[in-house]
Formats: C-alpha cells, sequence, structure tokens
C-alpha cells in the first residue's frame, strides 16, 4: 500500500505540471504553424490601413484585425465573416482558406464615425495563374 503513495503523488504532480505545459505548447504551435499571407488591418479615422487584399485562389490567409481609435466591427461577404467588436489596442485574428476566387467585399459594421460609410476595402482572389 505504501509504494501507492508516491506513485500516486507522481502522477497527481505530473498531471499538474504536465496537462497546462502540453495545452500551451499546442496553441504556442497551433499560432506560429500558418504557412500563408499574414494582413494586419487597422481600423483608425473611418478608413481600413488597407482597402484591397489579393491573395492566390487555395492561399491560406491570416488577418490580424485591430482599431487604433474607437471600436470596429467587421465583414467580409463570402466567407461567412463577421466580428461584432474590434477593440482599440486588442488584436482579432481570422483565418480562412481563400477557396473561392472572386472580389468579396469587407466593411466596419459598427456605427464607428461621421466617415463609417467609407470603411469598404475588398479581398481579391484570384484564380492560380489568372485574375478575378
Amino acid at each position: 500500500m505504501r509504494l501507492l503513495e508516491p506513485a500516486a503523488v507522481i502522477l497527481v504532480v505530473l498531471g499538474l505540471v504536465g496537462l497546462p505545459t502540453a495545452a500551451l505548447g499546442y496553441e504556442s504551435l497551433r499560432h506560429n504553424s500558418h504557412d500563408g499571407q499574414v494582413i494586419n488591418l487597422a481600423g483608425e479615422d473611418g478608413a481600413w490601413s488597407q482597402d484591397t487584399i489579393r491573395v492566390t485562389q487555395g492561399q491560406k490567409l491570416r488577418l490580424r484585425l485591430t482599431s487604433n481609435d474607437v471600436v470596429h466591427g467587421f465583414m467580409l461577404e463570402g466567407y461567412g465573416i463577421d466580428i461584432d467588436e474590434v477593440y482599440p489596442g486588442k488584436v482579432q485574428v481570422i483565418e480562412i482558406v481563400a477557396d473561392k476566387a472572386g472580389i468579396f467585399p469587407f466593411a466596419c459594421t459598427v456605427l464607428c464615425s461621421d466617415d463609417h460609410r467609407s470603411m469598404r476595402g475588398k479581398l481579391i482572389v484570384e484564380p492560380p495563374g489568372g485574375s478575378a
């Protein structure tokens, strides 16, 4: 019976230390294993930092959304992306595979300023070897 107590303590310690370590390692690997294009897109003064994003069909795309002034929203037509709130100083990450060729509008969805209507852009997904 006394032999089981140290073994149980070791198993508990391994579980308490090992599980969080493995979970954090997995998250780090998952976030750093993206092999596609990374776009930093910031909303500020009624505009996005880029109004045109161009990728090739089949390419992975990571959008890192943030705001430099007030709360914005983000919607990307054709991909079912609709983020209610993009806070100043915080980053929202969206990962997609650009699997459909075409032009897909994106826009701010939160009334953020007098220039809110101009917070629009487009994702252009070109077929391999061609143009959309």
